[in-house]
C-alpha cells in the first residue's frame, strides 16, 4: 500500500509541478541532496512506521511519530546552525506536555512492545532529518516537482523492503 502510495503520489506531484509551468526535472546538483532528503524524509519515516504501527497500537505509535518537531528542532540546530530561541524551547515543552498527557497511563504500552515505539522514535527522527535537509539545499525546482521526485525515489527500497518482509 505505501509503495503505491509513493509511486502515485510521486507521480501526481510530477504532473501537478508540470501543469504550473515550472521546472519539473532537476538540475545535476540537486540530484545527490534530493536523494539524500528522500532516504530521511520519506524512506526512514515509511519504513521505520510501518513496523512502528505493526508492533504496536496505532494510535500510541502516532503520538510517538509526532514527536518529530523535537528533531527537526535538534537536527536544524546542529545541521543548519538554527538557534534554539526561549520561544522554540517553550513551544517544544508544551507539545511534549500535550505528548504526555496523550499518553498518561498507556506507557505500559510501550514496555509491552518496546520494538514498535524505537521504530516510531526512529521514524520520527527520520522525518524531522528529513525536514532539517530540505531547508539545508538550495532546490533549483519547485517544492512539488522535488517531493515528486523523492516520492518515486523513496519508492524502490520502500518496495524492495515490503517485498522481502512480506
Amino acid at each position: 500500500f505505501r509503495s503505491v502510495c509513493l509511486i502515485f503520489g510521486g507521480f501526481g506531484l510530477l504532473a501537478i509541478a508540470s501543469m504550473t509551468g515550472g521546472r519539473v526535472v532537476p538540475v545535476k546538483r540537486d540530484i545527490g541532496p534530493m536523494l539524500l532528503t528522500a532516504v530521511f524524509a520519506v524512506g526512514g519515516w515509511h519504513v521505520c512506521s510501518a513496523f512502528g504501527i505493526y508492533l504496536m497500537p496505532a494510535g500510541r505509535a502516532v503520538i510517538i511519530a509526532f514527536t518529530m518537531p523535537v528533531w527537526t528542532a535538534l537536527i536544524a540546530a546542529w545541521l543548519l546552525g538554527e538557534r534554539i530561541t526561549t520561544p522554540v524551547i517553550v513551544g517544544l515543552l508544551l507539545g511534549l506536555a500535550g505528548i504526555a498527557v496523550l499518553i498518561g497511563a498507556d506507557l505500559i504500552v510501550f514496555q509491552t512492545a518496546p520494538l514498535g515505539a524505537v521504530f516510531m522514535l526512529g521514524a520520527a527522527m527520520s522525518w524531522g532529518a528529513g525536514t532539517a535537509l530540505f531547508k539545508r539545499f538550495n532546490w533549483s525546482i519547485p517544492v512539488a516537482a522535488n517531493m515528486g521526485w523523492q516520492l518515486l525515489a523513496a519508492s524502490v527500497p520502500v518496495t524492495a523492503i515490503a517485498i522481502v518482509s512480506e
